[in-house]
């Protein structure tokens, strides 16, 4: 080699090896990112606990009772109960509710009474919070619950209902 030469370099291949590390790292990023918005996306679709818990209560409800033998009884229950409370709402005495219904859910029914709806006298069970609660609501064979925008029912059978209201 001669002094004034200039000893030859392959620059182009030093910088290729430089990018392709940060090409990886930029990929595994955005897959990084890809995934995690995908499992927020999944966790937000996910229905609420309470939720849960109220479908597999309505679902036990159809599997283990009678909803014409819970219709008598309901039936029946109503010109017994009289107490009232400040509301005007007839609540149903803890140990007039029958045991399935009680151990429908994992806690009792926190709500009992002889309701009024639509001009027609019925029961609600009601379950949940402030922020989302369900209830079984059974009348005569005619009636169909008149309920607020918030609320959905689901028919079990005529008269009978199960409903939700979630705020």
């Amino acid at each position: 080699m001669k002094m004034n030469e200039v000893p030859v370099t392959n620059c182009g291949a030093s910088k290729v090896k430089r990018r392709i590390p940060w090409i990886w790292i930029i990929l595994l990023l955005v897959a990084a990112i890809i995934a995690g918005v995908s499992r927020f996306e999944l966790w937000l679709s996910l229905p609420p606990s309470d939720v849960v818990e109220a479908d597999k209560g309505f679902k036990k409800a159809k599997a283990t009772i009678n909803p014409e033998q819970l219709r008598t009884w309901a039936l029946e229950e109503i010109p017994k109960c009289s107490v009232t409370n400040e509301d005007g709402e007839i609540f149903i005495p803890n140990s007039d509710i029958p045991n399935y219904i009680k151990e429908l859910f994992s806690e009792p029914p926190n709500e009992a009474c002889v309701w009024e709806n639509g001009g027609q006298k019925c029961i609600l069970f009601g379950w949940g919070g402030p922020f989302f609660n369900w209830s079984i609501i059974i009348g005569q064979t005619n009636f169909v619950p008149l309920l607020s925008p918030e609320e959905s029912a689901t028919k079990w059978v005529s008269g009978v209902y199960f409903s939700r209201y979630d705020k």
